[in-house]
């Protein structure tokens, strides 16, 4: 804190700078307002739905632990920070968050910023042909590339670390 007052010119960030926040950091409203902020922006949140999709360990690689422990959860964060705003409790409750996926959708977005990026593609076609739903997890249509992110992930926010790769050029995708 001492440096933030000596060099107010720079801009601290404080979630990236330090393990931790200092005491009392956390009874700021202002400061759980910039928090939302820098996790809405670092996971280009644009509707309320997609904030159920984040993560407990998400929230604490941005030094974000004492902020739940202080709310009990993201929901109660996001309360403080729109208290006008309905957070229903069954979305953030839901176990198949995807919260890795959409992650890694955000980061091929990037990087294929050019094209167009489909999270959860239902490719129609292939389900009539194979008599089954076939859902791709992220696929790039005009380079009918698919990515299928595998792990445990689709069920629970655990440590999926398997990333599978699929590129098929012979199925019209």
């Amino acid at each position: 804190m001492l440096l933030i007052k000596i060099y107010p010119e720079i801009n601290w960030n404080i979630f990236t700078c330090r393990k931790t926040v200092p005491r009392g950091f956390w009874d700021s409203a202002e400061n759980k307002r910039k928090f939302i902020e820098k996790i809405r922006r670092d996971f280009d949140i644009k509707s309320s739905e997609e904030w159920s999709r984040i993560s407990r360990e998400q929230i604490f690689k941005f030094r974000g632990a004492g902020v739940l422990s202080k709310t009990g959860n993201l929901r109660g964060v996001l309360r403080d920070v729109f208290p006008n705003q309905e957070w229903r409790d069954e979305k953030f409750m839901r176990r198949n968050k995807k919260a890795r996926q959409r992650w890694l959708t955000l980061k091929i977005s990037e990087i294929f910023e050019n094209f167009e990026v489909i999270e959860d593609f239902k490719n129609t076609e292939i389900s009539k042909k194979a008599g089954l739903s076939v859902e791709i997890d992220i696929f790039i249509p005009e380079l009918k590339l698919g990515f299928e992110y595998q792990g445990e992930h689709h069920f629970e926010e655990t440590q999926g670390r398997d990333l599978g790769l699929l590129r098929n050029k012979n199925s019209g995708m």
